[in-house]
């Protein structure tokens, strides 16, 4: 999965005419990780990885063919969602339990949640490109933006909005300041992971 984020993030970065060959080469690893031979623990791990490759690629042929907006921007929501499922099962694979310190209400409203007594794993929110993304002060887009995360980088996951549309990250250096992010914007990785 990491080859093939690297070939996406890549491919987030190359100019039109160079990108069949970008597609061409994620083609190979999606069928490398097809083709691999895994235990039945492991079965749903790979599904959930083969069914993010194939959306990833098939956005980036419709971009090739003249999509519409709405398709290419569909197709990239939905290639995040399913990076960040794949995340998740993968941290519930290695015994670790995702953990947020606190919950947001629909009202964002901020309430304590007690932290259950398991291995935790921290998650970053990553944006994979090729756009800025805009963090917000509050869990919606038409509040001030607070801070630009350029593609490549990525910030530390605090909590997720009740709605589950919304991810708080922590701003390096200002551990009081609220900043929110479209889910659908980011990808969510685990921190410090093989």
């Amino acid at each position: 999965m990491r080859e093939f984020d690297d070939a996406a993030f890549l491919a987030s970065n190359t100019p039109r005419a160079q990108l069949p060959e970008v597609i061409s080469n994620m083609q190979d690893i999606r069928r490398a990780a097809e083709d691999q031979v895994v235990p039945s623990c492991l079965a749903n791990l790979k599904q959930l990885q083969v069914a993010h490759m194939d959306t990833t690629i098939n956005t980036l042929i419709a971009f090739l063919g003249g999509a519409d907006q709405t398709a290419l921007s569909q197709g990239t929501e939905l290639a995040r969602q399913q990076h960040n499922q794949y995340a998740l099962e993968y941290a519930r694979l290695l015994g670790l339990t995702v953990i947020a310190p606190v919950t947001v209400t629909a009202a964002a409203q901020v309430q304590d949640t007690p932290q259950p007594a398991a291995t935790s794993v921290a998650l970053s929110a990553f944006n994979p490109g090729p756009a800025n993304v805009d963090i917000y002060a509050a869990p919606e887009s038409n509040g001030p933006v607070i801070l630009i995360l350029p593609p490549g980088q990525s910030l530390p996951v605090v909590s997720q909005s009740a709605d589950g549309k919304w991810i708080q990250v922590a701003i390096p250096g200002q551990p009081d300041q609220a900043a929110w992010v479209s889910t659908a914007l980011v990808t969510l990785n685990p921190t410090g992971m093989p």
